[in-house]
């Protein structure tokens, strides 16, 4: 088989996909150290705090908010998890 060039509606959207990826996976990292969803969405270059959850949620699979909680949680139980009580 031969392969044609790729469109460049394909081209554009591949690229927008890894945009899309690489500001949520930089979303990820400011949300672990504490930014609030509102500054995380602002700073990653999103407009819309709506519009930057959803895509959030489609992409991780839960909202910036549950993502936040749930590694502190897996943060304060790795802390805790070599201390023994006797």
């Amino acid at each position: 088989t031969v392969l044609k060039s790729p469109r460049k509606e394909h081209v554009g959207l591949v690229a927008a996909f890894i945009a899309s990826d690489k500001r949520i996976a930089k979303s990820k990292e400011f949300l672990k150290a504490g930014m609030t969803a509102t500054q995380t969405c602002l700073r990653v270059g999103f407009e819309s705090p709506s519009s930057f959850s959803s895509l959030f949620k489609c992409k991780v699979g839960m909202t910036p908010s549950e993502f936040q909680k749930e590694q502190l949680l897996r943060s304060e139980s790795e802390l805790n998890f070599g201390i023994c009580a006797h």
